[in-house]
Order: structure tokens, then sequence, then C-alpha cells
């Protein structure tokens, strides 16, 4: 089997070649398309790994494999809440490279893409739990991409032979994510003694899901024989936690003396910024697939990799 990995040398993305290497045989290949011209020192050296240079938001394709099997289409801007010109910018560069990853599974004959959606496409729902058949009308840039790739994807599916995984990923987090992320940054604010412990709002709640468990579902995407046409699976814990919940577990586990105090929220974001809980009975059936990692563990874990 050849898989191409586009955002190979991403948080998910590098978490996922580290896993595949373990999961794959010794024929199969993975091409990681990385964007820097030099050679990659985040990616795991590995007779199964090749490495393909290109921009995706440059449309003159590099030399490809005559065949793929499956893409997974990792790359683009993940940011949540951009403004003005940065929303511009994301909104169009997310676009642009899911049409020319579209080009690339026609040029490599790809039989399958899976494409790492996010929970903001439910941006401005209000509801218990999400599920994928929702009417979506996503409220700010990060959902606006990831729903209009969506549906260039779904289109493309309907008049193809391609089948499209779109894997919502909810609030992933694990040793290797970024440090301004939510749950490494309120690490860093309760271990580091230069930092307060202030956060924003208590009462939003948020559905975390540990890294090892998302690049399972990728690989049970991989493996999922039985979806045709366009799919959209949540791939979240089913169990949200408010800010306050979670900043008192991350208190209590690096055993911080300090006073936890939080800071009034944009009126505007409260708007957009609901709670989050995602509905996985798809992703149990169809992937069968289904969260290992309770919050604690994976917090613990986290810690003990970031301090």
């Amino acid at each position: 089997m050849n898989i191409l990995i586009t955002g190979s040398e991403g948080f998910i993305g590098l978490a996922l070649v580290k896993f595949l290497i373990s999961e794959l045989g010794d024929k199969d290949k993975i091409f990681c398309m990385i964007r820097k011209t030099q050679k990659s020192s985040a990616l795991p050296i590995s007779d199964k790994i090749k490495i393909l240079h290109h921009d995706l938001l440059n449309s003159n394709l590099p030399e490809l494999p005559s065949s793929i099997e499956v893409i997974i289409h990792l790359a683009g801007i993940n940011k949540t809440f951009l403004s003005s010109n940065d929303g511009r910018k994301q909104l169009l560069d997310n676009i642009i490279a899911t049409s020319n990853v579209l080009e690339i599974a026609e040029r490599t004959k790809a039989k399958k893409l899976i494409f790492a959606s996010s929970v903001y496409v439910y941006s401005g729902i209000k509801a218990d739990r999400f599920k994928e058949d929702m009417s979506l009308l996503p409220l700010e840039p990060l959902g606006i991409s990831k729903h209009t790739s969506e549906m260039i994807l779904r289109a493309h599916a309907t008049s193809s032979d391609l089948n499209v995984l779109s894997l919502r990923l909810f609030t992933v987090y694990g040793p290797g994510s970024k440090e301004t992320q939510f749950i490494p940054e309120a690490i860093k604010k309760f271990t580091h003694a230069n930092k307060d412990a202030l956060f924003g709002n208590p009462s939003v709640k948020r559905d975390f899901i540990y890294i090892t468990d998302v690049v399972r579902a990728f690989k049970s995407a991989i493996d999922a024989n039985d979806l045709e046409g366009f799919n959209a699976i949540n791939i979240a814990s089913g169990q949200p936690h408010s800010i306050q919940e979670t900043v008192e577990t991350i208190k209590k586990l690096t055993s911080s003396p300090k006073e936890i105090n939080f800071v009034e929220q944009n009126v505007n974001d409260q708007a957009i910024d609901l709670d989050h809980c995602g509905d996985i009975f798809f992703a149990k059936k169809h992937l069968k697939w289904s969260p290992l990692v309770s919050f604690e563990d994976g917090l613990k874990h986290t810690i003990k990799l970031i301090k």
C-alpha cells in the first residue's frame, strides 16, 4: 500500500507517521509531503518513508508516484477565531490546498481520501451533542474553511470513484502539540513560576480527545471498506469537560500551589465559542473505533512529557 500524507510534520502528522511505521508492512510506503525544500529534521528515519517537497498552495504539482491507494490530508491553517486578513487567508489557503489535493488524487488514481476536518464546522450550533447529519452554517474562518472543503470533497466523491472520509476532529491534545494550544499552555501556567494561572471562560465545555486515539482513528479509516462516496465522522471522546474542571485537574496533577483566576470573555467570542460534545455512534459502527485513553490519564502523560 502507498499512502500519501500532507501536513506530515505537524502535531497529528508526526504522531500518525510514527504509528503507521509500526503498523504497516515492509513493502508499504508512506509519502510525506512537506513544504520545506531541505531535509526534514522532524520525521523519523525509516525505509518506509519517502519525502515529497511541495507547497500545496502551488498548483504546479511535483513528480508524484504513479499510484497511491490512500491520501491523508492534514495540511492547513488550523488556528481558531482568526479575524480580518488572517481569517480570509485561512479560508482561501485551506480551500486551495484541498482543491490541489484532489488534483493529486486524480493524478495518482487514489481510491480513498481521508480529510482532517474540525469540530468548528459546528461553530454556532447549540446542542448537547454534535451529530454528523446536522445542518451546518459555521460562524468563524476555520469552520467555514473546513465546511467548504468538505463540500468540495463531497461534490468530487459524487462524480468520481474516490471515496472520502472527513474525520471531524474535536479538541486533540497530548505530547507534541503546539505550546500555544490550551492544555500545554495551561500546564505551563501551573509549572512555570513566572506565569499566572489565569484562564478564560470557565464554564465553556470542550470534548478533549487524546492523540493516540486520534491516530488510531485514522488507521481505522484506512482499513474501513464499507464506506463509499463521502462520509463525515466525528472523532471525539463523547465526554466534555469544562475549562474550570480541566484547569483544576491540571492543578491537582501538577501539585501546584497557584491560585486559579478567570477573566471575562469577549461577548462576540461567547456567541461562537459554544460547548463542544461529539456523538461518536457513527465512528463506533463504521470504523469499529472508540477512544481508549481517559481524560485524566491523557493529562498525566502530557504533563509528564511537557514538564
